[in-house]
Formats: structure tokens, C-alpha cells, sequence
């Protein structure tokens, strides 16, 4: 009797339909406890107390913490939020990120 049920090699999720996804079945007010849980995190890696953390340092622990981010993720999701210091406004990005 043959399984047809996909494997892992069969499916693919990718970063937007997963977000679409969190979009769509997440309440507006558990997004804003995400804006601020996320943000209260990243703010341990604020070295300056200024809101920006190292955009070397964030793509870190995006690819090694956690759920790991492949390179190519991690530059999607970065992209168009690092300054000319290379810095990123982590509740910017939070917040762009979750459409907040």
C-alpha cells in the first residue's frame, strides 16, 4: 500500500506565503505583543541604547538562534533596512516586518 502523503523534499514554504499566512490567522493585538516582545529581545543587543543594532550582528543570530535563516532569507528580510553605518533600526524592522 503506497503512502500519499508529501515528504519533506516535496514541500516548500516559502518566507512570504509563511507570513501571508501569520498575517491573515494572527489577531491585531497579538501583533502588537509581537512588536514588543520582539523588540524587548533585540534590545539586549543595543549596545548604544539607540533603537539600531548591528546588521552583521542581527544577520548572527537570525543564521545560527533559533530557527535558523538560510543566507538568502536573511537577506530578504534585511533588505532596504541597513544604513550607511551599517546599523538597522530593529523596531523599524519589526515593525515593517509584521505590517504593524
Amino acid at each position: 500500500m503506497t503512502n500519499n502523503f508529501p515528504t519533506f523534499d516535496d514541500v516548500q514554504i516559502s518566507l512570504h506565503s509563511l507570513y501571508a499566512n501569520y498575517m491573515i490567522h494572527t489577531p491585531r493585538d497579538q501583533l502588537i505583543y509581537n512588536v514588543n516582545k520582539l523588540s524587548k529581545g533585540l534590545k539586549v543587543f543595543d549596545k548604544e541604547q539607540n533603537g539600531s543594532i548591528s546588521s552583521a550582528e542581527l544577520r548572527h543570530l537570525l543564521t545560527n538562534l533559533g530557527e535558523r535563516l538560510s543566507d538568502e532569507e536573511v537577506e530578504q528580510l534585511l533588505s532596504g533596512f541597513e544604513d550607511k553605518n551599517g546599523l538597522i533600526n530593529y523596531e523599524d524592522w519589526i515593525r515593517k516586518l509584521l505590517r504593524n
